[in-house]
């Protein structure tokens, strides 16, 4: 589950690698996490060893997902209930994210990410199977652009702390009913993968999210390590589909999974676990 790292102390670390989009940062610093604050429990300082991530390095198959039903009332329901995450009292400079993330190809990595309110942020990934390095770095300063799925660039400020921006990074017109669901999903998946909101994030989210036509809510749906969540899903023009499993309390994004529909049946593209 993604978490929010509560105080900034650093080590230092050497840069082993660079995305094009850096544009050649020099050596940064990686804040280093406390180990728990009360009940919200974060990572160590380094992912998970690639060696580790071989046992789980042949889960391909596509979530199961029944009792369809329209996501409005659920997602009203939730955004009406919500209870308090235990990292919501946790504040400080970095929005953390840790996720391990599986492809079609057979290679699986993890991932811890920071992100500060100015846009400067750090990475650190392993990756099965293993490349030259054991701990891929990156660093980025503010105003670097940073790309989602399909190359748009990400906001560089937080979109959850207000409902228009949040719209926006979804490609959500206002009371339109010409909005796709399927979109507005995959947006959710590639903020998920960046920010981690607060609990006022989180209702915003579920209330935008409730107006939308044809998306469809799965009320118990298990993820890779067994949670059961609220799904909600939808499919675009191309046969893909777009699964959010949603923490049945406090909203949280538990996991996601985009899936592709060939020959009648449906294949895993990508599929992360919060971890």
């Amino acid at each position: 589950m993604r978490r929010r790292a509560a105080h900034t102390t650093a080590a230092a670390v050497t840069v082993l690698l660079l995305t094009a989009a850096t544009g050649g940062v020099p050596t940064g610093r990686f804040p280093a996490a406390p180990t728990s604050v009360a009940a919200c429990v974060v990572p160590p300082a380094t992912p998970t060893p690639s060696g580790d991530l071989a046992a789980v390095a042949d889960r391909h198959e596509p979530t199961r997902l029944r009792y369809p039903t329209t996501a409005g009332p659920v997602l009203r329901d939730l955004a009406a209930q919500m209870t308090t995450a235990p990292c919501d009292h946790v504040h400080g400079r970095f929005n953390h994210v840790w996720f391990r993330q599986w492809g079609f190809s057979g290679r699986v990595q993890e991932i811890l990410r920071w992100f500060d309110q100015e846009g400067a942020g750090a990475a650190l990934a392993t990756r099965y199977p293993p490349e030259r390095t054991a701990v891929n770095r990156q660093w980025w300063r503010p105003g670097q652009h940073l790309y989602d799925t399909f190359g748009w660039p990400l906001p560089r400020t937080d979109p959850y702390r207000d409902a228009d921006l949040l719209r926006h990074a979804l490609n959500i017109t206002f009371q339109s009913a010409d909005n796709d669901p399927a979109e507005a999903v995959l947006g959710m998946i590639d903020l998920a993968s960046w920010h981690s909101p607060y609990e006022t994030g989180r209702h915003t989210t579920l209330t935008i999210l409730a107006d939308l036509p044809h998306l469809t809510a799965y009320p118990a749906i298990a993820d890779r390590a067994g949670r059961v969540g609220v799904g909600v899903a939808a499919v675009d023009a191309d046969g893909y589909r777009y699964l959010l499993i949603l923490h049945p309390a406090t909203g949280e994004t538990l996991a996601y999974e985009i899936s592709h529909l060939r020959a009648g049946t449906w294949q895993v593209v990508t599929y992360a676990l919060f971890l």
